[in-house]
């Protein structure tokens, strides 16, 4: 027959057998490191960085060059241009 007094003392054996299982747990895990990447693994974040940089750039050639004018191309700049040649012995 089991009684409450039975009982209490079951799950108060449980519980320092648990308090004794876990003693030391964290010591014993700290002693280990995580593991090394694998080759897999290595590949797999190359992989994702190189996408994440063409993606980058490919974003900044897409927008390079829109909203500005090139000055090479201005009658200002040529005039400039060929005044500075003129005046200078060194042809550019």
């Amino acid at each position: 027959m089991i009684t409450p007094g039975y009982q209490v003392a079951k799950r108060a054996t449980q519980l320092s057998s648990n308090v004794e299982y876990k003693r030391g747990h964290e010591e014993r895990v700290s002693k280990f490191t995580s593991v090394v990447d694998t080759p897999d693994i290595l590949h797999a974040k190359a992989g994702a960085h190189l996408a994440s940089d063409l993606k980058y750039t490919e974003d900044f050639e897409e927008r390079k060059g829109k909203g500005s004018f090139p000055a090479m191309i201005t009658p200002a700049y040529q005039i400039a241009k060929r005044a500075n040649e003129l005046a200078s012995d060194v042809s550019v």
